[in-house]
């Protein structure tokens, strides 16, 4: 009999074809399935993207489009009345007070030379109380002004009809135009413009006058985080006005334009797309691992069908296949399940991170569910110190013990997400008066005592509230506000919680514009020193200043540090602004030791400048450049400070002393006041603080407490200055106490370099 052979389907090269085949349609679903998810997230930023693009343009077309009325009508109400002052004023008048938007800051009709007379060829009214320059200006009840021209135009500088804005307008007369931005009279300004003819020539221009700052803002109303938008001239491609530049990295941005309908102009909207590009990388990464196990799975396969076929022991080679296969997909799936919770999930405390946060509000806010909920962003009060003295590992284990606590206190409605680092985030269902009894709750449980590494500890945390309404589109803007709120709860001193409000907003766009007021006084160097004398309490005599750092703005008028460094040390600018003041006083050392020989001068430095290891160079280097002893420079620190950065500041200190240079610690009593450090500090002085001396007269408890600190500083040999002495009554019981030296207004306030001759007398006459 002839032996029959196994039928094809039995064959491993058609099972390993077919496996291929299935492999290779697998992947093509898992690549179309991510290119169809990539491309679904890339439509929906650009929808978005050009919905809020949309709603920008109709906002200024509504805006130019009310002006360009406003300009239609004027131009051919003067056409008809030219010539007749009166009847201008009147008309210009009238139109100001019908504009429909508070955002038009000027209206005014320039007439051709001679239209009225030789001195009156314009008529305006702009929205600049008390602003009254010529003898034909007048100011309006109510506020606003008036403005005629005064004098006759005797050349094209004078003769505004030169100006590009004028022939501008002209160009096309009848027909509005759009001009700016330019600035006069200190004052950027956006003009919509039309000419209008008389017998048969230019009679002159009506114009429409807004402040480019209020186009700004009107450019800026609802922009997204991270959002920047700009207008483009159409014909020159010339950037006009926006919000913000463009960073020079925008590699994470993404782009959208529409022209004006109004102006002729391209609006431009760029946004952050780094979330996007990030959610498109996971999901990349995703299917692209998932394609390897497919892979995987089919090399698998063939294998096992080439043993089976090599064996000939078909069933038990395809049970033991069958098991095999079974096994790698459980194991894929629950490579799967662990790749999708590791990304919506925490590695440290195995809460939800921030995806998940993402996720969670996204989906309220699409399906209209997030009325009645708020979002508590929770940032841990000074949690850095814990790294920096128990080490990190003590600070990862109090944040797992920090999350459980949160999220087994909250219900099961409500998420408890970690951003990372020392953030955390709740949303929870709760509106009204609910929204603060929940927040002292969490800070309440972030307070209680949790015991670490043998160690007792109590926490503190500053908690931000933004509650959801109609305004919010997005995850990213809620926890904007929330931390806004935060940092207002920060600066109100910390341990508390703060709900968002619009002020908060507005305060931060103002601290914003303080910020770079700041950084472009630094690059300028708008800083200068002023000098005050501290006096030897025993004799009357000058001996040494306090260097105080003075900003010289465009007034002129120096802004005391009090105005500005603290915002300055929130800001991470302080530290430029100790360097500048550490130059000027080496570089004015020489003439201050010339009226005052024997003196030395003290410098204040924060916490910043304490924690580098380059500041015993930097001071090293200045010495020798300006030829100071190291001697006559002391540097003042204060309590806070040093204990920023424990470790690194003590470092610092030492070497400063091997390098011969002096510090004293300022404002004592206020802080720390560890008598453990004082021990181990190479400090030369103490400072005591004002609150303690202006009540020394009245205060017994403060007259105990200066008598204790001077009592200490003897013990350690250091010497005492009593800070902000202005009576004869309480110069008179710190020279009873024994303080060393005193510094206040009862011998001179802080002074620059060339008033300081004017001490020598004072010193003399109070030696006397």
């Amino acid at each position: 009999m002839e032996r029959v052979g196994p039928p094809t389907q039995g064959r491993p090269w058609y099972w390993i074809a077919l496996i291929v085949v299935l492999a290779l349609a697998a992947e093509a679903a898992v690549y179309q399935n991510m290119r169809s998810r990539v491309r679904a997230n890339d439509e929906q930023f650009a929808a978005t993207q050009r919905l809020r693009l949309q709603r920008i343009e109709q906002r200024v077309d509504t805006f130019f489009s009310d002006a360009e009325q406003l300009v239609r009508v004027g131009a051919q109400a003067c056409s008809s009345t030219f010539g007749n002052l009166t009847s201008a004023e009147t008309i210009v008048a009238d139109m100001y007070r019908a504009r429909k938007s508070a955002d038009v800051f000027g209206i005014g009709v320039f007439y051709q030379p001679y239209a009225f007379d030789r001195r009156t060829q314009m008529v305006s009214i702009y929205d600049r109380e008390g602003s009254v320059v010529s003898s034909l200006d007048r100011a309006l009840p109510g506020g606003g002004v008036q403005v005629l021209f005064d004098g006759p135009a005797r050349s094209k500088v004078q003769n505004y009809t030169y100006s590009s804005w004028y022939e501008r307008a002209t160009e096309s007369p009848g027909e509005t135009r759009w001009y700016g931005p330019y600035v006069d009279q200190g004052d950027s300004y956006i003009s919509t413009l039309d000419a209008f003819r008389q017998d048969g020539h230019i009679g002159g221009v009506f114009s429409v006058d807004i402040l480019t700052a209020n186009f700004k803002r009107l450019l800026g109303e609802g922009l997204g985080s991270g959002d920047i938008a700009w207008v483009q001239s159409g014909t020159s491609g010339r950037w006009l006005v926006g919000t913000a530049k463009l960073p020079a990295d925008a590699t994470t941005r993404i782009g959208a334009a529409i022209p004006l309908r109004v102006s002729g102009a391209i609006l431009h909207l760029s946004s952050d797309a780094s979330a996007l590009y990030m959610t498109n990388t996971q999901i990349e990464g995703a299917s692209a691992a998932l394609m390897v196990l497919i892979a995987a799975f089919a090399l698998v396969a063939a294998v096992i069908l080439v043993q089976r076929w090599e064996r000939e022991a078909e069933t038990r080679v395809l049970q033991e296949h069958q098991a095999r296969l079974e096994t790698e997909i459980s194991v894929a799936r629950r490579i799967e399940t662990e790749l999708r919770r590791a990304a919506y999930t925490d590695s440290l405390t195995g809460l939800p991170n921030r995806a998940a946060y993402m996720d969670t509000v996204r989906g309220l806010l699409e399906q209209g569910r997030g009325a009645g909920h708020a979002v508590f962003l929770v940032d841990l009060d000074r949690f850095n110190i814990v790294n920096e003295t128990m080490g990190h590992i003590a600070g990862d284990e109090l944040l797992r013990v920090l999350a459980a606590r949160l999220q087994a206190a909250m219900r099961a409605d409500t998420l408890v997400a970690r951003l990372g680092g020392d953030e955390f985030v709740v949303v929870a269902p709760v509106q009204g008066e609910a929204i603060a009894g929940a927040a002292a709750r969490i800070l309440r449980l972030i307070g209680e005592p949790v015991l670490l590494s043998g160690q007792t500890l109590t926490m503190r945390a500053s908690v931000g509230v933004a509650t959801f309404d109609e305004t919010y589109t997005t995850p990213v803007e809620l926890l904007r506000d929330a931390d806004i709120a935060v940092y207002r709860a920060k600066a109100m001193g910390r341990a508390r919680f703060e709900i968002f409000d619009a002020t908060m907003r507005a305060r931060v766009a103002s601290e914003s514009e303080l910020e770079s007021d700041l950084r472009r006084a630094i690059d300028r160097g708008e800083f200068i020193a002023h000098y005050q004398p501290l006096i030897r309490v025993a004799t009357g005599e000058v001996a040494s200043f306090e260097a105080l750092i003075r900003w010289l703005g465009p007034s002129e008028q120096p802004r005391s540090a009090a105005e500005f460094i603290p915002f300055a040390e929130a800001r991470g600018l302080v530290a430029a602004l100790d360097t500048i003041m550490l130059r000027h006083v080496c570089s004015q050392s020489a003439a201050i030791g010339a009226l005052f020989p024997g003196t030395s001068i003290a410098a204040n430095i924060s916490a910043a400048e304490l924690a580098s290891q380059t500041l015993p160079g930097y001071i090293a280097g200045l010495l020798e450049q300006y030829n100071v002893p190291a001697s006559r420079l002391k540097l003042e620190i204060t309590e806070t400070a040093m204990m920023t950065q424990v470790v690194q500041a003590q470092a610092t200190l030492e070497a400063l002393r091997e390098l011969g240079v002096a510090v004293v610690l300022d404002d004592f009593g206020t802080g720390y006041s560890s008598l453990a450090y004082l021990q181990r500090l190479p400090i030369v002085g103490l400072k005591i603080d004002q609150s303690f001396i202006e009540n020394l007269p009245i205060d017994s408890h403060a007259l105990e407490i200066v008598r204790s600190i001077v009592a200490l500083a003897g013990s350690l040999g250091l010497d005492t200055t009593a800070e902000g002495v202005e009576t004869e009554a309480q110069l008179a019981i710190i020279g009873q106490l024994g303080v060393t030296f005193a510094q206040g207004f009862l011998f001179s306030k802080a002074v620059e370099v060339a008033a300081l001759g004017a001490l020598q007398k004072f010193a003399s006459t109070r030696e006397a």
